[in-house]
């Protein structure tokens, strides 16, 4: 079973997103990078980023 990376409504510190979604994110840095775990910390930096771009973005859009 895929693990899925979390999206709370509320964006959590990145410590606390980073514990929440470890087996999911290094599951998925496995898929991207195979077994090069020095990736690793770089790639959750970035999903940080993307996941905190995304939150952003829908709190903004106004609610119908």
């Amino acid at each position: 079973m895929k693990r899925v990376i979390k999206m709370p409504k509320a964006m959590l510190p990145y410590a606390e997103w980073k514990k929440e979604n470890h087996l999911a994110l290094l599951e998925k840095c496995y898929e991207t990078y195979g077994p090069r775990i020095d990736e690793y910390e770089d790639f959750v930096e970035a999903e940080y980023a993307k996941a905190s771009k995304a939150h952003r973005i829908e709190s903004d859009s106004p609610t119908p």
